[in-house]
């Protein structure tokens, strides 16, 4: 296997027993695959072609699927002994380039040429996290934070040391990388762990990241950031007990999207980076992950933890539309059966571009695989 070469399409079809959806399982492999962290968009060239990762002949790759044919394509060919860096990778759909982290190297990958080029390379006794691409695709974003009590690979497989890591207030940094290769510069630091660097997907000047750890511990988890000036301000400041997190980017790239809980009964919100046009509504469940390209229709993958014992939903793909104000639903779309047991298979399901199926990934074979299922048109 190389970089370049094309394997025939993996796909096959099935149907829900439970609620009759059809069901395309997009890769099968004895090695898991996976998809982009659900923040981060995942299609290019004109949405034809969906980026992912996969351990194949005892590596883990790149690779893109074709949507139509289904076929793949390897798109680097590394040793890459961290495996589970892959899902912190970004994508520049405008501009068919991919960044992802070799270690501690953050390297540039050219869609159409395959040609790779390094850009910035982290401090030594710094761990590195997500990558984000501007919407003029002339930087990346990533936060990095020191090495701490717990090892990354442990916080990857099962968020072992996740308490000790926060607790450990690490010196974290936002870091701004030229996609050119000509520099980088830190646009804010902090004693705390800092995570999710997430550039809005419509302005270039706009940015959130988080301040990480247990959810009902941290000051303040979602973050602005305003690039050109590096000033920082809360985005959806709450009140005490408030709980909100899993934080995205609409696609309009000017409100951002969170779950959480108030009161101890959850909730789903968006707000505008300025905190105003909020929306918020009580679910009657809530889920590991949410999705949304608006605030109207979100996605999610139940809830492994079931907190509010609602188990006749917890392993299910899930959707809720919203109508005067509250959101309708959760309808189960299908059963994903994933076991969240490590980052790379994550549930993380996301809508395509046009909002018409659901990307999950689920391990329910033994290895993480890709699906696809259709958004049902029916109203709940």
């Amino acid at each position: 296997m190389g970089a370049g070469e094309t394997f025939p399409a993996e796909r096959s079809a099935f149907r829900d027993p439970e609620t009759g959806a059809e069901v395309t399982q997009l890769t099968d492999y004895r090695g898991h695959a996976w998809h982009l962290y659900f923040t981060n968009f995942g299609w290019y060239d004109r949405d034809r072609k969906l980026l992912f990762a996969s351990e194949r002949a005892n590596h883990a790759n790149l690779f893109c699927l074709d949507m139509a044919s289904g076929r793949i394509t390897q798109l680097t060919d590394l040793e890459q002994k961290a495996p589970l860096h892959f899902v912190l990778t970004a994508l520049d759909p405008e501009r068919g380039r991919a960044y992802f982290w070799q270690g501690r190297r953050l390297r540039r990958l050219d869609l159409a040429t395959l040609a790779l080029a390094d850009l910035w390379e982290a401090p030594a006794g710094f761990e590195v996290a997500i990558i984000s691409v501007t919407a003029d695709g002339r930087h990346a974003a990533t936060s990095i934070r020191e090495v701490g009590p717990a090892t990354e690979k442990g916080l990857q497989e099962g968020y072992i040391g996740f308490r000790e890591t926060f607790d450990a207030h690490p010196l974290s940094r936002v870091v701004l990388i030229a996609t050119d290769g000509s520099g980088a510069r830190v646009l804010h630091e902090d004693r705390c762990w800092i995570g999710h660097a997430n550039a809005s997907p419509g302005r270039a000047d706009l940015m959130t990241f988080c301040h990480e750890g247990p959810w009902d511990a941290v000051d303040h988890r979602i973050w602005g950031l305003d690039i050109p000036t590096g000033r920082v301000w809360k985005i959806r400041p709450g009140n005490p007990g408030d709980v909100a997190g899993h934080e995205y980017w609409l696609a309009d790239g000017e409100h951002v999207a969170y779950h959480g809980g108030i009161g101890g009964k959850p909730m789903f919100g968006a707000v505008r980076y300025d905190n105003t046009d909020l929306i918020e509504a009580e679910l009657p469940m809530t889920s590991e992950h949410f999705h949304s390209l608006t605030a109207d229709l979100i996605v999610g993958d139940g809830e492994a933890a079931d907190p509010f014992n609602l188990k006749e939903a917890k392993d299910y793909i899930l959707m809720w539309r919203r109508r005067s104000g509250r959101y309708d639903g959760p309808v189960r779309v299908a059963r994903h059966r994933c076991s969240f047991h490590i980052q790379n298979v994550h549930c993380h399901p996301r809508l395509t571009p046009d909002g018409s199926g659901i990307l999950f990934c689920s391990d329910r074979t033994g290895y993480g695989q890709l699906y696809l299922v259709p958004v049902p048109a029916e109203a709940p």
